[in-house]
Formats: C-alpha cells, sequence, structure tokens
C-alpha cells in the first residue's frame, strides 16, 4: 500500500517591501511580503471581474481602488491577519499619496514573479519601446511640459 503524504502550502516567490505612513502619532514601518499565487489572483477577479490569467497587463492600469486591492491582495499569502472583512479596508488606510506608488511598484514586481518567462519578456518588450519612445521624443524636443510630468507606471496600456 502507498504512503500518502499531506499537501503542503507551497511558498510562492516574494517581493519584501516596507510600507511607512505617517500620521498623528508618528511614522511607521510596517515590513511585508508581497505575492500573487492563485489565491491573490481569484481575490483580484473576484473583486474586478478581470481574469488576470488572461489580461496580465491590466495589473499597470493605476488607480486607487486598483492600487489598495492589487497590494491587499499581494499581502495575503505571508499576511493571512489581514483576509478577514475588514482587511482590505486597513491595508487601504495605510496607503497615501506619499507612498502609493513605491507600493504599487513593489506589487508590480511582485506579480511579474509569478508570471511565465514569456509573458515578463512581453512586458519587459513593451516597457523597452516605451522607454526608446520617451528617449527619442526628449531628444526631438516633441516632449510637451504634460507628457514629461505624468509618466505612468506602464503606458503600454491604454486606458477605458
Amino acid at each position: 500500500m502507498a504512503k500518502t503524504t499531506a499537501l503542503r502550502k507551497r511558498l510562492t516567490p516574494s517581493v519584501p517591501f516596507t510600507i511607512e505612513f505617517t500620521d498623528t502619532k508618528g511614522t511607521y514601518r510596517q515590513p511585508v511580503q508581497l505575492a500573487f499565487d492563485f489565491n491573490a489572483l481569484a481575490a483580484v477577479e473576484e473583486a474586478t471581474g478581470v481574469n488576470l490569467l488572461n489580461n496580465y497587463l491590466y495589473i499597470y492600469k493605476m488607480d486607487a481602488i486598483n492600487v489598495s486591492l492589487f497590494f491587499w491582495a499581494a499581502l495575503l499569502a505571508y499576511q493571512p491577519e489581514y483576509a478577514d472583512k475588514d482587511g482590505l479596508e486597513k491595508v487601504r488606510s495605510f496607503l497615501d499619496f506619499g507612498n502609493w506608488e513605491p507600493a504599487a511598484i513593489a506589487v508590480i514586481e511582485a506579480f511579474k514573479l509569478s508570471l511565465s518567462p514569456a509573458q515578463r519578456q512581453v512586458i519587459e518588450d513593451a516597457t523597452k519601446a516605451v522607454e526608446e519612445k520617451a528617449k527619442k521624443a526628449k531628444e526631438d524636443g516633441s516632449e510637451t511640459k504634460e507628457e514629461s510630468g505624468n509618466v505612468p507606471l506602464d503606458p503600454t496600456v491604454q486606458e477605458k
């Protein structure tokens, strides 16, 4: 008779990040691990209706709802204390104008770790193309003040 073994939880590759925020009582720093396992993907899909398996560039659509949702979902694998019904609200209270962008960048890095090499290559190629276009526009002098001051995290994703 074959011996059966218990399935263990897989350790998902993660990105270390320290969320820092200030309130009237001082500055707080909370180190966390961000990871995108299928539980995180499912949490995002349940909340947004977007299937990240088929639309993985959606991770670059950064607005207050998505940044906080992606950050919260990426926390769940290593910080299960945020999985309760108030977890997303708690996480949103940590984010502000001073820390949302570093949090978003860390989320994107964690998300990239979950992708296949081919999917990561698509993102890298798109990023290079955007950087080259911006460099050329700057060299040509065709970059406007508005364009230079408002660079999205990934301009390859078009707004609806």
